[in-house]
């Protein structure tokens, strides 16, 4: 299955029968972020295999590499299988899966997973004991690695909800029970389209320019996802009130605002130190280029008349 999350491009792989089910699961959630028409042999598509510990009764070669990765598979295939039979050897697996080679997820606590294999774009998510459920973990470590992907590339993704309305992409940010899927809906309700009501990533295309593509979220999404890719106009930190009007933010106070968003990202407190230095670089140009508002809203789409008269185009 290939999927594309923001611009990182990904192979899910299903390296044993035991984990067929979750990655199904997997397949649902993630259809509309799937790709069709693209070559998997481009260097620029990772692959990610995901496997029990039974792999290492009869490791394979996938049937979707080329040959010519055959000797960096090999390097790889044995650095994984040394890893799986030293975690049974000293207990160390506490809990349902791990990574490798190891990218800062949570839940690994074994030294010898800061080996890095080099030339290729291989990892693995081993599973002890492959669960229906086993879904839901494989979905966040999906996400935590586009995310990763998108800060060592000039890249952002944000806690948010974006809508695209004639062309342009808006962003609307807020802690949980702000009013961002409230937004979506209302402006679904009069035609503008939702990208996504819980996810974005925010794409930097040159200094000036921004553009905004829907990210998968842990939590279903009642607008469902938009593949469109607008250019980022305006940022709003949403406030909810009794009135209708917008506040303008100095760049400052918006750069706070969009770190805030980061940091409210699933699994943020398993981002190296590194991921937040490059972060807060990107979210603090964005707020140099980008326009900024606080939006006050009632529950009604008229708050779109305030924001068709400031941009008009």
């Amino acid at each position: 299955m290939l999927i594309k999350l923001g611009e990182w491009k990904v192979f899910l792989d299903v390296g044993t029968d035991d984990v067929r089910l979750p990655i199904k699961h997997i397949g649902n959630i993630l259809n509309p972020f799937r790709l069709e028409n693209i070559n998997i042999n481009e260097t620029s598509v990772e692959h990610l295999l995901i496997v029990g510990k039974s792999f290492l009764e009869k490791p394979v070669f996938p049937i979707s590499l080329r040959c010519g990765d055959y000797n960096a598979w090999q390097l790889f295939l044995e650095s994984l299988t040394s890893t799986i039979s030293n975690s049974n050897q000293e207990n160390f697996l506490d809990t349902p899966c791990f990574s490798w080679p190891y990218k800062g997820f949570e839940n690994i606590k074994y030294s010898g997973f800061s080996e890095k294999i080099q030339g290729n774009n291989f990892s693995a998510l081993v599973f002890e004991n492959p669960t229906e459920n086993a879904f839901i973990q494989i979905f966040l470590y999906l996400l935590y690695l586009a995310i990763i992907w998108h800060a060592n590339n000039g890249h952002i993704c944000l806690h948010s909800s974006a809508v695209v309305n004639k062309n342009n992409g808006f962003l609307f940010l807020g802690a949980s029970d702000s009013g961002k899927t409230t937004i979506a809906r209302l402006s679904d309700s009069i035609g503008i389209k939702p990208l996504g009501d819980d996810l974005n990533f925010v794409v930097r295309e040159n200094q000036n320019h921004y553009f905004i593509n829907a990210a998968p979220s842990p939590n279903q999404s009642p607008v469902g996802y938009s593949m469109l890719r607008p250019q980022l106009k305006c940022i709003f930190k949403l406030i909810k009130d009794k009135h209708d009007y917008l506040i303008p933010l100095s760049q400052i106070k918006t750069a706070k605002i969009l770190f805030d968003s980061f940091r409210q990202l699933p699994k943020s407190n398993s981002f190296p130190s590194l991921i937040y230095a490059q972060s807060f670089q990107i979210l603090t140009e964005i707020s140099r280029n980008i326009p900024a508002y606080e939006l006050h809203f009632r529950k009604s789409p008229d708050f779109w008349k305030l924001i068709d008269a400031e941009f008009p185009d």
